[in-house]
């Protein structure tokens, strides 16, 4: 297919006039009804980009040369009336069949999609060319495959190659160190949330192996509003690292951030590791050690397209560090209080009526079920970020930063 996608730009740039571009237009479909196939579901899994999506605009990169010029302002401004020529890929067909091999226990699944490579005139609104392309391909299996089934194998499909992998891991764990993150993401770079992840574990191993060492995890994206945000069904998580863990009156310096943000929060330390086959609202209840007020640092940087979601996976959930409050004994009771994000004495965000442990506890069942996916067991010890009620806030010029709890204290910092 990426061979197919470069051969048929090579096609077209003979086509084109040498002072002419063409607007990127993505993906889109045509004579087929979105509604019920199974490309759609894909699609809108993949946050609006399809691996189709993602294969050619790849692939276009890779072809500019004097006489063509592809550019993407589409993706970014909108089309201005200057413009005229744009390309599109719409999918025309999509068939999906099963076929019993009798006697060999075999069922052979075809997958076969048919596009159109469309080119139009903006200015008249005229077509200047239809390609049609057919892509295919067949799975084995030993019984029909169910939706569910069919998605895995379209996921390991999509996932990255091996380099790949490396590359984007890479990337982005040197623009952590330099201070300036996502740069990988100036580039337009398409990944799934799926691949996300897989780039996140990456630059944690990358991270293990220089000798960082992981303290735990960050839930983020709790709230409904943050999740649509994103284009996410479900919270986020990341890791925390020990050397970007702080006290309350802790000094630090702007400059080593991109975009300071802050988060006000609450954290929890375990007291057991935590098994996901018992896991229970009431389990995790028991497990917690200890309750504490914290401010959580973000880099707030967003190059790519939104919804920002794979690139905030991808970042760690640009998690940058975490700044702890006193410690506090698990409370017998339950407990209501507020909590107040302050900047130089001025009030930028409060939540009131936050009930323990309700508020507090109630996504780390959902973390524990999300890294078994993986084999990662929250262990005792292990600091959990339970989650923020709002967005990350940017400090700008501001200075003293506080957080407040009437049932858990406070925390400051004073980033200079």
């Amino acid at each position: 297919m990426k061979k197919f996608v470069i051969l048929l730009f090579f096609t077209l740039i003979i086509k084109a006039q040498a002072d002419n571009k063409i607007i990127y237009g993505g993906f889109s479909y045509g004579s087929i009804l979105p509604e019920n196939t199974f490309t759609k579901y894909v699609h809108d899994r993949s946050n609006g980009q399809s691996e189709i999506d993602k294969l050619l605009f790849e692939s276009s990169k890779k072809i500019n040369n004097n006489s063509f010029k592809l550019s993407y302002e589409l993706l970014n401004d909108g089309l201005s009336e200057k413009d005229q020529n744009v390309l599109v890929l719409a999918l025309d067909d999509e068939s999906i069949d099963f076929i019993t091999i009798e006697g060999d226990n075999l069922t052979r699944t075809d997958i076969i999609l048919s596009f159109q490579v469309i080119f139009f005139n903006t200015k008249d609104n005229s077509l200047t060319a239809s390609i049609p392309i057919e892509v295919s391909k067949v799975l084995n299996s030993s019984k029909p495959l169910s939706k569910s089934k069919l998605i895995s194998y379209v996921n390991l499909m999509n996932n990255l190659s091996s380099k790949e992998l490396d590359l984007y891991s890479n990337q982005i764990l040197e623009d952590y160190d330099a201070k300036n993150p996502s740069q990988l993401f100036k580039d337009k770079v398409v990944i799934s949330n799926e691949n996300a992840l897989l780039i996140q574990s990456k630059v944690a191993d990358l991270r293990l192996k220089r000798g960082e060492e992981i303290i735990g995890y960050k839930i983020g994206c709790v709230s409904k509003d943050t999740q649509k945000k994103m284009g996410f069904t479900q919270p986020a998580s990341g890791f925390l690292w020990k050397h970007e863990l702080y006290q309350s009156g802790v000094e630090l310096n702007k400059k080593d951030y991109s975009n300071p943000a802050m988060e006000a929060e609450f954290g929890v330390i375990l007291n057991r590791d935590i098994n996901p086959d018992l896991v229970s609202f009431d389990y995790i209840l028991e497990s917690v050690q200890s309750i504490y007020p914290l401010i959580e640092i973000h880099n707030l940087v967003f190059n790519g397209n939104e919804p920002h979601g794979a690139e905030l996976l991808a970042n760690n959930a640009i998690h940058a560090g975490v700044i702890l409050g006193q410690e506090h004994k698990v409370p017998i009771d339950n407990k209501i209080t507020d909590l107040r994000l302050v900047y130089d004495s001025e009030e930028v965000d409060k939540w009131i009526d936050k009930k323990w442990p309700f508020d507090m506890l109630g996504e780390i069942e959902w973390l524990v079920k999300d890294k078994a996916k993986t084999n990662n067991i929250l262990k005792k010890n292990d600091l959990i970020l339970t989650g923020a009620y709002g967005f990350p806030v940017p400090i700008n010029d501001k200075k003293l930063i506080e957080v407040t709890s009437s049932a858990f204290g406070d925390v400051t910092s004073t980033f200079i």
